[in-house]
């Protein structure tokens, strides 16, 4: 007898324990809907973001993103959308569904300057509200593409055409097929890295849609001029950045052109700033975007052009020594967007 009481004492200790576990650790489930205000439309491809841990998730095509909560108890929310107002939730610990209302951004500025360092004194304007607005669409808009492409990687394949001027040489024109995924697509930016000298010459890591997105290359760079243009039913906002006073190697300067109604990214030019004796003595070109599912943009066709040698004193570049063009010929999600 005392043996069977000595075993159910311990069968109930063990069931508290057992009991007592996941209350302290406990997961749940969350269901966050994001709709337009007014409207109450679903928003596909709203991205919340549980700001303890930064995890984030997509909403589905009906509005829906569901969550893995960790822990019992609040937790706050940072849900946003390009063209929308994001707004910072606090959800209840007892609740399983949740429900945000986004308004759309009305095209005004906000009173916030853009200065990333002292380096971009003189450079950015101090009253940068334009600039501001601008650089803040322009960085989410990669930080989207960067985050959607980890949560629906994809596979793309791109020609790339290359015509070759060799001074009094007949041109040659070639045509390759490169495949790649998402992950490894394009170049990260490294500062003092954009030109790299080789045996074979130089090679150049050309300015990349994530790369607008990157703390590293704000840090090294200034919205320098920002301007409205177009007629009142295709407005756009072209923003001007350039490298930051204190950096003295070759570096990425060019325009971001975004739509004013939906901040959606249509096109980027960039051109090098030489500095020194290495790489190319000129080089630009532009990128253009394409919409892959609703709100997501991401590369279509870039272009460029270089010069390997300087022009004639006081005379014209003449035709550039190098003409690129590298065009998404089919992209194929592995996970399809839902």
């Amino acid at each position: 007898m005392r043996g069977m009481v000595r075993c159910l004492l311990g069968w109930g200790l063990a069931s508290m324990l057992a009991g007592a576990g996941p209350a302290e650790g406990q997961e749940r489930d969350l269901a966050v809907t994001v709709r337009t205000d007014p409207g109450g439309l679903f928003l596909p491809n709203a991205e919340v973001i549980v700001l303890r841990t930064g995890e984030r998730r997509f909403t589905s095509s009906d509005g829906v993103a569901r969550l893995r909560l960790d822990r019992p108890g609040e937790v706050e929310l940072r849900v946003r959308q390009i063209g929308y107002t994001f707004r910072d939730v606090i959800v209840p610990a007892e609740a399983t569904a949740h429900e945000v209302l986004l308004q759309r951004i009305p095209f005004a500025l906000p009173a916030m300057r853009t200065r990333a360092s002292s380096a971009c004194d003189g450079i950015t304007p101090n009253d940068g509200a334009l600039e501001a607005w601008a650089l803040e669409q322009l960085r989410e808009s990669a930080e989207r593409y960067a985050t959607f492409t980890k949560a629906y990687p994809f596979d793309v394949t791109v020609l790339r055409h290359t015509v070759q001027s060799p001074g009094t040489q007949r041109a040659r024109a070639r045509m390759e097929r490169e495949k790649t995924h998402s992950g490894a697509w394009g170049e990260r930016y490294r500062r003092g890295e954009v030109v790299l000298e080789s045996r074979l010459g130089f090679s150049v890591a050309i300015l990349f849609l994530a790369t607008l997105g990157d703390s590293a290359f704000w840090d090294y760079h200034c919205a320098s001029r920002a301007s409205v243009g177009g007629d009142a039913s295709a407005r756009q906002v072209r923003l001007l950045f350039v490298p930051a006073a204190n950096v003295s190697t070759p570096d990425w300067e060019g325009e971001a052109i975004l739509d004013s109604a939906t901040s959606a990214l249509k096109r980027v030019d960039f051109r090098l700033r030489v500095t020194g004796h290495v790489g190319p003595r000129r080089f630009e070109g532009y990128t253009t975007f394409r919409e892959v599912s609703p709100f997501i943009r991401v590369p279509d066709t870039t272009a460029a052009m270089w010069w390997r040698t300087d022009p004639p004193v006081a005379g014209e570049w003449g035709m550039p020594s190098v003409v690129q063009r590298i065009h998404v010929e089919h992209l194929k999600f592995r996970k399809e967007p839902r």
